[in-house]
């Protein structure tokens, strides 16, 4: 089962580089056209694209992400990398606009690829170890590498933080399995440390990492031997550190009343989990984001009473065989741990939307990979074959369902034709109706989100907000009291209640409403600006005017902060302050006709002339037609003021 000694396997280096050659040249072959897809509003809107401690990534933001959960997780690690490839990747939106950025996705795919390779390259170094032949070890590397439910966490942007947490764990994994002490050695003890460190930065890149620890236990109990008490002293370190990340994230993301499932019953679900992660093992298709297998549908299925005793079969196929093949137990139990947070034993918050999902079989696949090894190096050419052919199937569906992560619409698309009934995804593809101003196709998505899961209160925030955008002022306010009702605890469902509050003119009842956003989240992007319009109403200005000023001090690429900041400031008499933060305003954000007109009326009452030529030719080219436009024109001809 395991060697005699750590000594390194028989040294070939031109095996081992043509080895790690054909994983690297793999890796990109299926995955490399992922560098020329686009972002998808799967999370990726929260995470990078309009993520408002990224858009720009400032150090004063970078420190936000170290002192604090962003969107209920701890993750400082992942979101520092997102900085750094955010500066990399900003580019242009329009040439007409160069003052407004976007992102290239390339740049986030790219580092995507990268990572996964270099965790491909630490499983063959791994294996490599146990097996000591570079062919076995390729085998069960590829297998890792290629198999098609790693698509998702290869192709998905925001899950470069599972990728981050995984190489670094695998790192330290693989510098732990090589500080067996030797006599009169100091570089395996630095190792040993070097491992704990790798480690700890592994969960502050996602917390799934905490299981790390267990998986270097038992892909070491197959290099080395060591003794019970040497693994108790070596490994608590770690696992003390990944009992404190386990506070730490539960602390940060409290599990939803509606997931507390009943003690009884998580062994079902969990058993449900393990049956599907072995069939997706197995017949990897078809793959989706969304399987539906949440507790409450799982619970309902009648089918779920059985589908426990498919594990319970594997496991008792696993013991009958342990004798001959004593190494089969450890490699199903490096799955079993690294699976073991996401079965549902313990609640976690995608509960709600389903226990199982590809990505958190990444780490789980090494035990199968260690396993063919195993059986390739034992079997020889015999293998070969049958090896190949798994690995080069396992290839070509990893390239059909890749396609599926080219934008939103084909990842929606995808995913409910395996599952019609995700509302998550109906959700999404009402949300990018909505941004190509298909309003009637966004509100049938979003009413079908609500009418699959009324407790989905995602789903009713978004219908109030294409309810605004109609004009059913009511009908949307009814729809935030359903989401808040749901999720009392999100400072934005208020914002956007008070903002509807507010545009059926009850400016003081909105206000009440906004301070109450701003309490349950004091970050919450534009909240302070809207306090300022809604204080504008009330005739408070100095009060509006210093809520703009915060809201510029948050986030100082929202331009109407800007521009609303310089209208009380007109209306105060103090011109060249007006002017001064409204020509900031028309250099950040998208250009539009009314703030060029504005800041056009400020020069000419400055008697700034030629400047305010300039500005009102570029708002009457952005749009002859708007009505502040033609106006501020009527306005300046006539010598008068607005």
């Amino acid at each position: 089962m395991t060697s005699s000694n750590s000594a390194e396997p028989h040294a070939n280096p031109r095996s081992r580089a043509l080895a790690v050659a054909i994983i690297v040249v793999a890796c990109v072959a299926v995955y490399g056209r992922a560098l020329g897809f686009d972002f998808v509003a799967y999370d990726d809107q929260i995470h990078v694209y309009a993520n408002p401690f990224l858009n720009p990534p400032t150090w004063a933001n970078v420190a936000h992400f170290w002192t604090a959960p962003y969107e209920k997780l701890y993750v400082p690690l992942s979101y520092t990398l997102f900085a750094a490839l955010c500066v990399i990747a900003r580019k242009p939106a329009d040439a007409s606009f160069p003052s407004v950025p976007s992102l290239n996705p390339a740049i986030f795919h790219g580092a995507n690829l990268i990572l996964h390779i270099a965790s491909s390259l630490l499983v063959f170094a791994l294996i490599r170890r146990i097996v000591k032949v570079d062919l076995a070890a390729l085998a069960g590397s590829l297998v890792f590498a290629l198999h098609p439910v790693q698509v998702e966490s290869v192709a998905w942007i925001s899950e470069l933080r599972g990728l981050l947490a995984s190489a670094l764990g695998l790192a330290a994994v693989a510098l732990y399995t090589r500080s067996v002490p030797k006599a009169g050695s100091t570089y395996l003890t630095r190792a040993y440390f070097a491992a704990i460190g790798l480690f700890a930065l592994s969960v502050l890149a996602k917390p799934s990492a905490v299981v790390i620890p267990a998986v270097a236990l038992l892909v070491d109990m197959l290099s080395n031997r060591r003794s019970a008490m040497e693994y108790a002293a070596q490994l608590g370190p770690w696992f003390a550190i990944a009992v404190a990340f386990i506070a730490v994230t539960h602390s940060a993301q409290p599990v939803r009343d509606a997931l507390n499932v009943p003690l009884a019953a998580r062994p079902l679900v969990a058993g449900d989990a393990l049956a599907f992660y072995i069939g997706k093992l197995i017949l990897p298709w078809p793959l989706s984001i969304d399987y539906g297998h949440d507790p409450r549908t799982v619970l309902a299925n009648g089918l779920t009473k059985f589908v426990w005793l498919v594990p319970v079969a594997v496991a008792i196929g696993v013991w009958a065989v342990r004798k001959r093949w004593p190494w089969l137990p450890i490699t199903v139990g490096i799955s079993l741990a690294a699976l073991a947070p996401m079965l549902g034993l313990v609640p976690f918050t995608y509960q709600y939307i389903s226990t199982v999902a590809d990505r958190y079989a990444y780490l789980a696949l090494i035990g199968p990979a260690i396993a063919l090894a195993i059986v390739v190096a034992k079997e020889g050419k015999r293998a070969a074959i049958p090896t190949a052919v798994v690995v080069a199937v396992y290839a070509a569906l990893s390239g059909i369902h890749l396609g599926a992560w080219r934008n939103t619409f084909t990842l929606m698309t995808s995913t409910l034709a395996v599952n019609p009934a995700s509302a998550g995804a109906h959700l999404d593809l009402g949300a990018l109706y909505a941004d190509r101003s298909e309003f009637d196709r966004a509100e049938v998505e979003f009413a079908t989100a609500v009418k699959l899961r009324p407790d989905y209160s995602e789903a009713h925030y978004n219908l109030g907000n294409m309810l605004k955008e109609r004009g059913a002022y009511q009908q949307a306010i009814d729809e935030y009291h359903k989401a808040i009702e749901i999720d009392p605890q999100r400072g934005v469902l208020y914002m956007n209640l008070a903002n509807v509050v507010l545009d059926t003119g009850h400016p003081k009842e909105a206000l009440e409403i906004f301070d109450v956003a701003e309490e349950l989240d004091p970050r919450l992007p534009k909240v302070d600006y809207n306090r300022g319009n809604a204080l504008m109403q009330l005739g408070r200005n100095d009060e509006a005017l210093a809520s703009f000023q915060k809201e510029i001090a948050k986030n100082p690429n929202f331009a109407s902060s800007y521009i609303n900041a310089g209208i009380i400031l007109v209306s105060l008499h103090r011109l060249t302050e007006a002017e001064a933060v409204m020509t900031q305003g028309v250099q950040v954000g998208k250009p539009t006709a009314a703030r060029y007109a504005n800041l056009a009326y400020v020069n000419a009452q400055l008697g700034h002339v030629s400047d305010a030529a300039r500005n009102l030719a570029t708002a009457q080219q952005i749009d002859p037609n708007d009505e502040s436009v033609k106006a501020i024109v009527a306005a300046l001809k006539s010598g008068g003021r607005k």
